[in-house]
């Protein structure tokens, strides 16, 4: 049975290929939180599976903030079922822990004071005030695989699909 390091560790160790799911919270968990939800998250893991094939995967929980999963596909595809329960487990963690992994339109970036987040109409006129520039670090949340969030997790404004959607 892996430990809570080892399926840490094998995260980072996935290959580029390997599928990627960002669930991102409001608002910082504390370290009895990241904690809580590592292990909770680990349990899932250990027993998830999709059409009966046990998923190679591994999770961590990034920045306080961010649970990351990665599954490696071509071991064992993940179905639309798989993914549902993926959902549900971090949404119970959520409502264990008192929080919403599922919110979708929140736009994470660092500012001045560390990571910062604006619902999408406020991340626009922070981008419309030059307070977003081009060289603001936002996150990617949208990855598809784990080597496009080694490389492009946390990138430039300008080099994010948020420039596509909120240029100017």
């Amino acid at each position: 049975m892996e430990t809570m390091i080892d399926r840490r560790k094998h995260l980072h160790s996935m290959p580029d290929h390997a599928r990627v799911w960002i669930y991102q919270s409001p608002r910082p968990l504390n370290d009895d939180e990241v904690a809580l939800v590592q292990l909770l998250m680990d349990d899932f893991m250990s027993d998830w599976t999709s059409h009966g094939a046990r998923m190679e995967a591994g999770v961590s929980v990034e920045h306080n903030r961010f649970i990351i999963i990665a599954a490696d596909e071509q071991k064992a595809a993940v179905s639309g079922c798989g993914i549902d329960k993926i959902a549900r487990a971090v949404h119970e963690i959520g409502k264990r822990i008192g929080t919403d992994f599922l919110d979708r339109l929140t736009i994470y970036y660092l500012g001045d004071e560390g990571i910062q987040s604006a619902q999408m109409s406020a991340f626009w006129a922070l981008r419309k005030a030059e307070k977003v520039t081009s060289n603001t670090l936002v996150f990617n949340n949208l990855v598809r695989t784990v080597g496009e969030w080694k490389a492009a997790w946390i990138t430039p404004f300008s080099a994010s699909w948020h420039q596509q959607a909120w240029g100017g």
